[in-house]
């Protein structure tokens, strides 16, 4: 039982393929566009001065814990004990 399907034939393996002319208005774009499947993003509202805020937070109050002098010390040599 053969079924005729214009999208299949069966051409000699010598025999060259034969090229599809590109159509000038055709661009994946535009195909997924007429197709449905291009799905615009979902936009979130920016959130700058909240996450500025948070970011203030997280790096703290201005801590003179840090001694200048405790950044002297060379780190090859061993403490002396």
């Amino acid at each position: 039982m053969t079924k005729y399907n214009p999208s299949v034939r069966q051409i000699p393996r010598q025999q060259h393929a034969v090229v599809i002319p590109e159509r000038g208005d055709s661009s994946i774009l535009r195909w997924l566009e007429n197709t449905g499947r291009l799905i615009p993003r979902e936009t979130e509202a920016v959130r700058e001065e909240a996450d500025s805020e948070e970011i203030s937070d997280l790096m703290g109050s201005d801590d003179a814990s840090f001694d200048d002098s405790d950044d002297n010390s060379d780190s090859d040599e061993p403490d002396g004990d």
